[in-house]
Order: structure tokens, then sequence, then C-alpha cells
């Protein structure tokens, strides 16, 4: 112990390997032992120690946090959560073990538990410091607007001068389309001595600038926070003014520099040995099995949703706005519920089951309208098509295609959070094979289910939106709306967008980013190889 707290962990290991031995060794001899291990990074050794510390202390929930801990750090998010859930139930009041689990539910997505994880936090312990600040970013991500700004002002009341909080409040802020605000909270840059909020202070800022027409001012002011603060993510903004200013082959240098800088983040390492592509490719071959007479009768009482998906930015998010406009539509905004509904479906539920899971999981995140039709908007869905048939034989499926080339080049030059998916977008290489088996998913679940897919293309909907609107309402058996015109000012003003084109679709429609890939046409040799023989199925040509 005096080794482990003294951080000679190595000294530590040789003292415990003969206890570990021991008949008698106890439940806080593993826990010390898998502490040890976890300091080591030998995270895979750690977590078999702590798992027989959880299993020798059974009242104990100390095991079960370090554990969970360990577990998150490989990536293994729901070991970790049923981790911090038994930490929980071992110790209700434990507010550490509450928080790790709403932390874990964050990355995975379920924004609603995460926040009432929080909640449960600070019922223990209102004081509690990272549940206070995790909080107002899960409402905002709930696009609980007001909730999140009444949190956020409560905390600056309390710490005035917290850059950060002053910076997460202002990009919150720049999101929702409330740019005055949002300069008003940001600090000056170079002011904040952190170099990596200096850093943050200026990609928001720098957006600011872009919003109002200046990318040479905002140019300037990122090649300067990056020179004085050595941080690459500031290349992402910088490619992006670059590639604007059209100066192509230095955005392509700035996104490059900043995916690599991105690879070597420990939270993008863990996620780049996720099987991903094993389990697309599995997918893609076992293929997608029509929908089942019987278990469309059984559907036949539950409305099914429209699912709109796509390649991930392919345009989404621009139609789900358009839609939004309608008062006769909810939407969906990237909820994983399809996701909790397979994970149902592979634990042995049946249809029936999974699809209660589908709609509970909504309906915790979103307060759905009486009579209003539902869009379920997500391009990770292409991953679950195969399920639909079983889940929702009778939905429509509308897929929002964009040259791949173009989709797949947008993937590569954003700033995505860490996910298994966006790990790959960090390589030209890998980006193009991911899109690839998004296709073919696609093709798939088209072949399978005749007469269920509206395939609409960003290229028409960038030239004529009413027209191809109109299309997707007619199979909702909806009529046209005139307030559909006016989508971009109904979305500036609505809840913050909370996916990476909310300040795209906020604008008037704009041309300039199609047929971009061309630009960068030097580079483009893994899309070619991957992508090329697939061009002609969506209609598109090299």
């Amino acid at each position: 112990m005096s080794a482990y707290q003294h951080g000679k962990h190595v000294q530590a290991r040789r003292a415990l390997k003969p206890l570990l031995k021991h008949p008698a060794a106890d439940g806080n001899t593993f826990l010390l032992a898998g502490l040890v291990e976890a300091q080591l990074d030998n995270t895979a050794r750690a977590t078999q120690l702590l798992e027989q510390a959880a299993k020798k202390s059974p009242d104990s929930a100390a095991a079960c946090l370090s554990l969970g801990n360990v577990l998150h750090a490989r990536g293994r998010m729901q070991d970790a959560a049923g981790a911090f859930r038994e930490a929980a139930r071992r110790a209700p009041d434990n507010a550490q073990a509450w928080n790790n689990l709403g932390v874990v539910y964050e990355d995975m997505g379920h924004t609603r538990d995460a926040l009432d994880c929080y909640d449960r936090v600070l019922e223990i312990d209102p004081g509690f410091d990272n549940a206070l600040r995790r909080r107002p970013a899960v409402l905002a991500r709930l696009r609980w607007f007001e909730p999140a700004r009444e949190a956020y002002e409560s905390l600056l009341r309390r710490y005035p001068d917290d850059p950060v909080l002053r910076i997460d409040f202002a990009q919150i802020l720049e999101q929702a389309n409330r740019p005055g605000e949002a300069a008003a909270y940001l600090p000056e840059p170079g002011v904040v001595e952190n170099s990596g909020e200096d850093a943050r202070v200026e990609y928001v800022r720098a957006q600011l600038l872009i919003r109002e027409g200046d990318l040479d001012g905002a140019l300037s002011g990122l090649q300067a926070a990056h020179e004085r603060t050595g941080k690459d993510f500031l290349c992402y903004r910088e490619g992006m003014v670059l590639d604007r200013l059209g100066r192509y082959d230095e955005a392509m240098a700035a996104f490059q520099c900043a995916n690599e800088a991105t690879a070597k983040q420990k939270d993008f390492r863990r996620l780049l040995d996720q099987p991903v592509s094993d389990y697309l490719r599995h997918k893609i071959e076992a293929g997608v099995q029509p929908p089942d007479s019987g278990v469309e009768t059984a559907a036949a009482d539950e409305a099914a949703p429209v699912f709109v998906t796509g390649l991930p930015r392919s345009g989404t998010t621009l139609l789900d706005r358009m839609l939004a406009a309608h008062p006769d539509i909810q939407v969906l905004e990237e909820l994983e519920a399809l996701y909790m509904a397979e994970t149902a479906l592979a634990e042995g539920a049946g249809p029936d089951e999974a699809r209660r899971v589908y709609w509970d999981f909504v309906k915790r995140h979103i307060d759905l309208r009486p009579d209003a039709a539902i869009v379920d908007k997500n391009p990770m869905h292409v991953m679950h098509l195969d399920i639909l048939p079983r889940l929702f034989p009778r939905a429509r499926v509308v897929y929002v295609l964009r040259h791949p080339y173009d989709a797949a080049l947008s993937c590569f030059m954003q700033d995505f959070d860490p996910g298994p998916v966006t790990a790959r977008f960090l390589d030209l290489g890998t980006t193009a094979s991911l899109c690839a088996q998004f296709l073919k998913l696609m093709l798939n679940y088209e072949s399978a289910c005749p007469g269920r897919v509206i395939r609409v293309r960003y290229e028409d909907l960038v030239a004529n939106f009413q027209v191809e609107v109109a299309r997707v309402l007619e199979a909702m058996d909806l009529s046209w709306y005139e307030g559909i015109e006016d989508y971009a000012r109904i979305a500036a003003r609505a809840a913050p967008i909370m996916t990476a084109s909310y300040e795209q679709v906020t604008r008037r429609l704009y041309h300039t980013s199609l047929e971009r890939w061309k630009h960068y046409e030097p580079w483009l040799a893994p899309f070619h190889h991957e992508l090329g023989g697939i061009l002609s199925e969506f209609g598109y040509g090299r």
C-alpha cells in the first residue's frame, strides 16, 4: 500500500504477487492489485483482479467503482455501466458511483439516463462539482435550452471567473444561434492561462467571425492561437476557413494535422480497437430478411416512425429541419433508440418487447406530441436497418444521398466527438471503407424491402427543396405547409441543434458544398478504390 501511494507501482506489484496466491487473500488485496495494474496500463489484468475483488467483497462498492473506471477506460461501455450500477446498488448514497454512471451514459448517448444520474448525485451531495458542471451540457444535448441556460447562469454566479464554464456556455449559446450572447461570455483570447482553454476560446471566436463573414479575421486568430498554444485541434477550424477561401492544399494539410493529433488521444485510441468494420461486414454478409406477415400484424397497432438516414454529413439534418417546420411533424434528433432495440433483440427479446424498448427510450428523451407524425433522424440508423423488418415492417425509410465522395470527405474534415464510428473518420482510407459499408447496408435493406425507401438527393434538395420535401410529405400522407419555406429562420430560433451541421442548417441554401471533392482529387485514391464501384448504384459518377 505504501509503495502504491508513493507511485512505486512496480514495487507494489512485486509485493502483492505472493499475497495474491495466499488462500486468505481478501477483496482489499485484489482491489489494490487491480489499482496497481491499472496504473501500469495493464488494463486487461486490472479488470480480472477487480472482478475478483468485487466477488470477494460482495458488500463493498469500492471494487465495483474501480472496475467500472477500468472498463470505461477500455471502451467497454456496457460493462462499465453494469459495474457502476452494481456499485450504486451496494451503496445507494455513493455520489461517486452515480456520477461515474452518468459519465458512461453520456458516452453511450443515453443522455436522459445521464441527467437522471446527475440529479441523483446532487440529491446526495448538492455541492458535487463534477455533476454540477456536467449537468448543464447534458440539458443542452437534450435540447432543453432554457433549463441549460439557467444551470449555466447559476454556476457562473458561483464561479463568475471560471474560464471553462464561460467557454462551455459560450459554445452552447453559439450553437443555439445566439452569437451576441456567446461573445459576451467568451473570455478574451490570450487572457486564459491554460493553453487548452485559450485554444478553445479562439475556436469559438473563429466560428463567431465566420458567421459574420470575416474569414480572414477568423483565420488570423486561429493561426495565432495555434502558434501560441500548440493545440492541433484548432486545425479543424483552420481547414474549414481555408476551404471556404479556396486554399485547398492548405486546407487538406490542416485537416490531416488535426486528425493525426486526434488519433493520438487516449479516447480515440481505445475506440480504434473496437471491431466496427467486422460488425458491419457480418451484417452485410447476413443480408436483410424481408418482413414477416405475422410480425406486420403484431406491429399494426403501433404507428411506425419515418426513419431518415444516410451517410453522415449527407444532409440528413438539413432535411429534418425542413420537415420539423411542418406543424404535424415531430423530429427525433439522433437518438440511439434503434440501437437500444437491436440490443434487446440480441439479448433474446421478441419484436413486441424490442418495440417497447424503442418507444420507452424515445419517451425518456422526448415529450411526444399527440397525433404528431414522428420522424426519427440518425445517420447511424444505417447500421440497424436489418432489424427494421422485424421491428417496424411498415416503416418508410428516407435515404438522404449526397455524392459519397463529398459526404466521406466532409466526415474526414469534421471535428467529431469520440465514438466507435467517428474514430474511423481520422484517416481517408478508413473513412472510405466505412462509408462503402454503410452504402452496402442501405442497398441490402432497399433490396429486401422494395417500395419502402424514398431516396432524396442532397443535390436536388439544394436545387429545389420544395419538390423533394413534398415527395417525403406525400409518403407520410401529409400536405405541403407554407411555413416550410421559412425553415432556416425557424431552425435559427429553435432549441440548439446538437449535431455537426448546426450552423449550416440555419443559413439559406447554398451551393458551395456541391462537388467539393473535385478540389481534393490528389488525395482521393482511397475513395476511388473503396467507393468508386458503388457510385452508380446511387446515381453518381466519378
